[in-house]
């Protein structure tokens, strides 16, 4: 198994406590996206609800493109 100089092993650390302060930053809105969606079952007037889905529909559509920055970062 190939060795890791110091200077790469703390390159490695910093990058991934990066990732990890920025993966943790997302989870807020993904638990806000979970109790919309949950709010938005108990909905009654059809209009609403599919406002409530378009708009859960675009917060996914925006988790997923920063996670996927996350994993090209």
């Amino acid at each position: 198994m190939a060795k890791i100089s110091q200077t790469n092993a703390l390159s490695m650390l910093i990058t991934a406590t990066d990732m990890i302060a920025r993966m943790s930053s997302l989870i807020p809105v993904l638990t806000q996206a979970v109790r919309d969606a949950k709010d938005g079952l108990a909905e009654t007037d059809a209009a609403a609800l599919n406002d409530k889905i378009v708009l859960a529909h675009a917060d996914v559509q925006t988790f997923a493109a920063q996670l996927e920055q996350l994993r090209n970062a």
